[in-house]
């Protein structure tokens, strides 16, 4: 009998590999945190290590929902249903632990690319957002309301490097990270957008523990995060 998983040591794994400064953005080796991630290296390990139907070795974004070019649709078969999203002025209200998922095709294929990230509320994260960093902007840390937790290249504030791996001289990475956002899904990823086919993907779980658990579990999480590695 496969193991339904749990939800919250989903977010919890995601949010520990963020903190932990031995991983930064990388697609070399397996993208699966040995030792950098790439955006679906860090959800699908997450997912395996708390106990999901879903497979151990790294699987591409285009794999991991039921776009049109994908052939495994590996969050589907691990249970959580998949929502499409049809127009980024309407979105699906988002729940704590909802995988976003979108792909962007084109004939030339140069111009395709993917990206997969987790949503949380109210969990100790950066408060810098995609539009807002710069070596100038600081590193602080708060508790936010809604949050991105996602392995991303180009986010840290002294090191471009694309496979670059933590620690930077900021001491923290933005590759491997939890961070405010200002804009959820980028517009280039508009699926109305006839000069691409671009398909958007909320993937939901309907097996996790309710948002009052949640609220206790990440509470202390909180505390054992800013124990452990003393952030403001």
């Amino acid at each position: 009998m496969s193991n339904p998983g749990n939800i919250n040591q989903f977010i919890a794994k995601a949010m520990s590999y963020c903190w932990d400064e031995t991983h930064g953005y990388s697609q070399e080796y397996d993208g699966m945190g040995n030792p950098g991630f790439d955006c679906s290296g860090l959800i699908g390990r997450c997912l395996y290590e708390a106990g999901f139907n879903y497979p151990s070795y790294h699987i591409g974004t285009m794999n991991m929902d039921d776009n049109p070019m994908s052939s495994m649709n590996t969050l589907g078969a691990a249970g959580f249903q998949i929502i499409h999203v049809t127009d980024l002025n309407n979105i699906p209200q988002l729940m704590i632990g909802d995988i976003i998922t979108m792909n962007s095709y084109n004939l030339d294929w140069s111009l395709n690319g993917g990206h997969a990230f987790i949503y949380a509320e109210h969990v100790l994260a950066y408060n810098s957002t995609l539009s807002g960093d710069s070596d100038s902007y600081p590193p602080t840390t708060s508790i936010v309301p809604q949050v991105k937790i996602e392995a991303s290249t180009y986010r840290s504030w002294h090191d471009y490097n694309t496979n670059a791996d933590n620690p930077n001289s900021a001491g923290a990475c933005t590759q491997v990270w939890v961070h405010a956002f200002s804009i959820l899904i980028p517009s280039h990823y508009d699926p109305q957008d006839t000069n691409y086919n671009n398909y958007v993907n909320i993937a939901k779980w309907g097996g996790g523990t309710g948002t009052g658990d949640w609220i206790l579990f990440k509470r202390i999480q909180d505390i054992q995060f800013h124990r452990k590695f003393n952030v403001n």
